[in-house]
């Protein structure tokens, strides 16, 4: 046998038998599977189990984000207290923010009510000055029982207004906080 530049190459052993390399395409055709389009896959993803779970997964997990969003997540601006649901309102509406506190009943108690302080932009700013903003008792008369109030708008656009309501009901106090919305 002699490779490419003439030299004789030493004989091979009894057992190995000479390779010979052929390349035909008629042959390779003939023995390819038929193209009839069976072979194919037209929808390779619902076939590939690991990607249908992939899938199911996150669309569950998408699902219950929502439901936690919309239905059970806490919420800053309203708070169920002495069998009252108490929920802070703001709105901006020409440079000023207008807020109330809606108190509605859930069930037949009576409970004394104090607002301690609204106000600021930060809980820092509430107006606090030891005497009650607003003082009564809850469940006397036809509800729901509303507590208004109005704060001038800070001059600077680049923080959001944040509205914050102190609130004691009975012996709880509870802090409550909105972003108003804007009517302009």
């Amino acid at each position: 046998m002699v490779d490419r530049e003439g030299k004789d190459l030493p004989p091979s052993l009894p057992h190995e038998e000479e390779l010979t390399f052929r390349y035909s395409r008629e042959e390779r055709l003939s023995m390819a599977p038929p193209r009839d389009g069976s072979r194919i896959d037209s929808r390779p993803f619902w076939r590939n189990t690991s990607l249908m779970i992939l899938l199911l997964d996150v669309v569950v997990i998408v699902i219950m984000a929502l439901i936690y969003h919309v239905f059970l997540a806490p919420r800053d601006w309203e708070v169920t207290a002495s069998g009252y649901v108490w929920r802070l309102e703001a709105v901006s509406y020409q440079g000023q923010v207008l807020g109330s506190v809606k108190v509605r009943r859930d069930d037949e108690r009576v409970v004394p009510v104090q607002v301690l302080g609204y106000g600021g932009f930060q809980k820092e700013e509430l107006s606090s000055s030891g005497e009650p903003l607003f003082s009564g008792i809850a469940g006397e008369g036809e509800g729901p029982w509303v507590f208004t109030f109005s704060l001038p708008l800070p001059e600077s656009d680049s923080q959001s207004p944040m509205i914050y309501v102190l609130l004691q009901v009975g012996q709880e106090t509870f802090l409550l906080s909105r972003e108003p919305r804007r009517i302009d």
